[in-house]
């Protein structure tokens, strides 16, 4: 608490009422500045706060966690390399992306199981499928997984360009298409 002496100094130019409010206001209001670009290594990213990023974010090897909070992107968004991955677990998580959304990263089954991804761009799935004696996961954290995006739970894709967009899956097991990919489209 911030007391003002009345004879002298602070207190005789703004009265002890006025100062109060100010410094709360002061005192709670955060806001993260926003940024020209972001790269998430293998240290990984997560939010504590809503975040702008005016040019393009690359995951390249570790884990943005969204943490539910609102990530803006108004380039690209590209997840790729050895243990890249996009966590959205939190209903109030939303990444909006103004461009493309690229997935060639690790598998994210049960890293996108709730939130919103919305893609103004277009949106590519890279991976390869081989299941010749191994099992489908046996990859899991390595990059050109088939599983580079592998939504579930509550978690939605909604396409909201302004021109066509187009949805690449790049050899993506037939079973999973209708159990992945949930696409909803905004009305507006």
């Amino acid at each position: 608490m911030i007391s003002c002496n009345r004879r002298g100094g602070f207190g005789r130019l703004f009265p002890r009422v006025a100062i109060f409010p100010l410094l709360f206001l002061w005192a709670s209001w955060s806001h993260a500045e926003p940024l020209g670009s972001l790269t998430v290594d293998s240290n990984g990213y997560t939010l504590s706060e809503d975040l702008t990023v005016t040019g393009d974010v690359t995951v390249s090897g570790g884990i943005l966690d969204i943490n539910g909070h609102t990530l803006t992107i108004n380039g690209s968004l590209n997840i790729t390399g050895n243990n890249s991955r996009l966590k959205m677990m939190d209903a109030a998580d939303v990444v909006a992306v103004d461009a493309n959304v690229t997935f060639n990263g690790a598998a994210s089954d049960g890293y996108l199981t709730a939130g919103i991804l919305r893609i103004g761009g277009n949106f590519d799935q890279i991976g390869i499928y081989n299941n010749t004696n191994r099992s489908e996961n046996e990859n899991a954290d390595y990059s050109n997984n088939i599983y580079s995006f592998y939504a579930s739970g509550t978690h939605k894709v909604v396409f909201d360009g302004t021109v066509a967009q187009t949805v690449r899956l790049t050899d993506l097991p037939w079973r999973l298409c209708n159990r992945i990919f949930r696409i909803w489209k905004s009305i507006t």
